[in-house]
């Protein structure tokens, strides 16, 4: 029986064709030159602890479609139980920083301070990027001078090359649905793009959110009307969530970060007591949508889906009534 791990170091993703209007294909630009005027590239990897994918990880970054000279590595350690330089190669594109303060975005600031690339890619510690990926998104870039940042494809890996658990289906129905994230304004930093030009306009990420501050700061950009595009081609494989545990943490770490941001809007309680009747609306409207999906294949894959998203759905609304009952701050 192959280990999640394993699937995620020989996930393989099946090319998909254009899907909607934030769709961008572009070919060949960054090999036009031979590499001589290409900008050059700094891609940033938070990490704490987890270094068997953390080596695959960079592995996968060394062995990218992109000359050497322009380009570089800044893996980031937020407080791992030891030190990840260890496990790592030794090359030249390759730092290791520190950032002991608590957070994958305040991670991400510190690589940020002393990156030296035009063009600034953020994956994920666990992501397995295809070789072309930086190419892609560099295409992109420099064929469209109005694109501000790309966001590319996430494609999930299963332990066992399919999904089979609740968890899985549950990822498999709404991992990371990226196309849909850049339509409303942002891309999760497991594969998203941009230029420093664009940090220097909006600021850099919030570090005090636990999460979330990818699309806080996407917004930003959207905000300030900046442009940007959906790139499948860019793509990276991220293995799906297998474990209750996995994917309660998960969902525990995003609905605190929702809360936390929700602080700071005018009146907060308000808009909890929104997002609670949403949710509880949700909730009960379920089995309706589950039988009308499109999307989940059998019967079993319906139910062992519904079921986790009740269980996902208990914790969401559990830590927001927990908000809502405290008699000061959120």
């Amino acid at each position: 029986m192959r280990t999640r791990r394993e699937a995620v170091a020989q996930a393989t993703v099946q090319d998909q064709g254009s899907q909607g209007s934030d769709f961008v294909n572009v070919a060949g630009t960054a090999g036009s030159d031979g590499g001589e005027t290409l900008p050059r590239v700094s891609v940033i990897v938070p990490v704490r602890d987890g270094f068997e994918l953390l080596r695959r990880c960079v592995d996968a970054l060394l062995a990218q479609d992109y000359p050497a000279s322009r380009y570089q590595i800044l893996v980031v350690d937020n407080g791992s139980a030891s030190p990840p330089a260890a496990v790592l190669p030794t090359d030249d594109r390759l730092t290791v920083l520190d950032e002991p303060g608590p957070g994958s975005y305040r991670a991400r600031n510190r690589a940020l301070s002393v990156a030296t690339g035009e063009i600034l890619a953020f994956t994920d510690a666990d992501c397995l990027p295809d070789r072309g990926w930086v190419r892609s998104a560099v295409d992109v870039l420099l064929a469209r001078p109005e694109v501000d940042m790309v966001g590319g494809r996430v494609e999930l890996a299963y332990a066992h090359g399919r999904p089979v658990n609740g968890p899985e289906w549950f990822e498999f129905n709404e991992g990371f649905p990226q196309e849909r994230y850049v339509r409303n304004g942002f891309a999760v930093t497991a594969n998203m793009v941009t230029r420093r030009s664009v940090f220097d306009r909006v600021g850099v990420f919030d570090a005090d959110l636990v999460s979330g501050g990818d699309a806080e700061w996407g917004r930003r950009v959207r905000d300030g009307g900046g442009v940007q595009v959906y790139v499948p081609q860019a793509w990276v494989a991220h293995p799906a969530r297998d474990t209750w545990t996995e994917l309660r943490t998960k969902t525990v770490r995003t609905t605190s970060g929702i809360v936390r941001k929700a602080a700071r809007r005018p009146h907060t309680r308000r808009y909890l007591l929104r997002l609670l009747a949403g949710q509880l609306f949700r909730s009960v409207s379920l089995p309706w949508n589950v039988v009308r999906s499109t999307t989940l294949p059998s019967p079993a894959a319906r139910a062992r889906y519904a079921v986790t998203r009740w269980r996902v759905d208990g914790v969401i609304i559990a830590i927001l009534v927990g908000a809502l009952r405290r008699p000061s701050g959120y």
